[in-house]
């Protein structure tokens, strides 16, 4: 398995896929405790191609537990995409990647897989969780039983929900990074700063910031700039719009003195956009900001289920789709 990452060879066709992500978590704290470039690269290797060539809109990967070809997803959509265990452990490789790295690209793709594929594995009524997420064409979710199904996915199903603030902030010695819009409040004490985050995202496009400090505190804020925000970003503290020189998939940084009670607010508007198949172009998914779009069909024990029995297509008549949406 990790000599062919070793020369950056993707070989994981027929892999059976959530086995091999812990040896890359394994390997990239090798590398974190000897500084050791030859155990970096697969690493990095193995995220780049799971991550841009073996992954769905969703974030997660595999069909029946296994890696296929390349790009190759279009033939390979049912009840059984999408393992959770496996996104559970990539969502865990990508926060060591961004300490090596600070890239808003795996801020972005670990923003796609919690919001698609993590939150979307638990039963908002019963508290079960998805083994797989399906994706097939009217499908629905599976959730396991909380005391009969014993699957990975049911042990890590529990452990998911309870790691939401995992991913959210990040420090380097006086840069503060704000990785994910999720309401929070963050104890940096080493700087002796408290930051509340007051939101409803992704509900809403408006984040606020609330710096407290007994003390001015001089560091510099770093705001991700998602890929998505084809309309742009604003950024005001205390009210003040700030220039946004930064482009999409990347940190706008404000750097100043905080005190007590100074405000960040950022507003991120949302678009609709396609994001098609990879082998496929006429196969797309519709999305709205971060978020994967999908049918608000009824409970499938709902006596009108019959009534969805054939779920709609999305025909263009002429020209591209995304015109039509």
């Amino acid at each position: 398995m990790l000599d062919p990452l070793s020369s950056q060879e993707d070989s994981l066709q027929g892999i059976h896929a959530n086995t091999q992500i812990p040896k890359l978590i394994g390997l990239a704290k090798e590398y974190e405790l000897t500084n050791d470039p030859m155990r970096r690269a697969p690493v990095e290797f193995f995220w780049e191609r799971v991550v841009e060539h073996h992954s769905y809109v969703i974030g997660g990967n595999s069909f029946g537990e296994y890696f296929g070809a390349p790009d190759g997803l279009n033939d390979r959509i049912g009840p059984h995409t999408t393992e959770t265990c496996n996104t559970f452990n990539m969502l865990k490789l990508t926060n060591h990647l961004f300490q090596w790295n600070v890239s808003a690209r795996e801020a972005d793709f670990y923003e796609r897989a919690l919001f698609n594929h993590i939150l979307a594995s638990q039963d908002p009524v019963h508290g079960g969780v998805t083994y797989f997420l399906s994706l097939a064409m009217g499908g629905h979710k599976h959730f396991e039983s909380k005391f009969d199904d014993f699957t990975c996915c049911v042990g890590t199903g529990m452990e998911n929900h309870a790691s939401y603030g995992s991913g959210i902030y990040f420090h380097d010695h006086n840069k503060l990074y704000a990785n994910q819009f999720i309401a929070s409040t963050l104890k940096w004490q080493e700087a002796g700063v408290t930051l509340k985050q007051a939101t409803s995202y992704p509900d809403t496009d408006h984040i606020k910031l609330e710096i407290q400090c007994d003390q001015p505190a001089p560091f510099m804020l770093l705001i991700r700039y998602p890929y998505w925000a084809e309309k742009g970003m604003t950024i005001r503290v205390n009210g003040k719009e700030q220039a946004v020189v930064s482009e999409p998939g990347s940190f706008v940084s404000i750097a100043r003195t905080w005190i007590d009670g100074d405000i960040v607010e950022v507003e991120l508007p949302m678009s609709l956009r396609l994001e098609p198949m990879p082998d496929n172009p006429d196969r797309a998914a519709v999305m709205y900001g971060s978020l994967v779009l999908a049918g608000d069909l009824v409970p499938i024990d709902d006596p009108k289920a019959k009534d969805f029995l054939y779920t709609p297509v999305f025909i263009p008549e002429s020209g591209e789709l995304d015109a039509r949406i």
